[in-house]
């Protein structure tokens, strides 16, 4: 969840945020993120966590999510 944040959050590049992350290669920060956006198109329970998390991180309190 940590990788999709980070790409949904920041315009950091997938190796940039591997870097920033402990030195991971960004193909590891690639499958992160499609595995969560995977999950996240199949409605699976996790996405309301990832959209609160993201929503607080840019400041969106108009959310939906904040109310959950």
């Amino acid at each position: 969840m940590v990788y999709w944040l980070c790409k949904e959050c920041t315009l950091m590049s997938y190796p940039r945020i591997g870097h920033w992350l402990g030195g991971r290669d960004h193909t590891t920060i690639l499958h992160g993120v499609r595995v969560i956006q995977k999950r996240i198109n199949e409605g699976h329970k996790i996405a309301d966590d990832c959209f609160f998390l993201r929503d607080l991180l840019l400041g969106n309190r108009d959310s939906y999510y904040w109310g959950a």
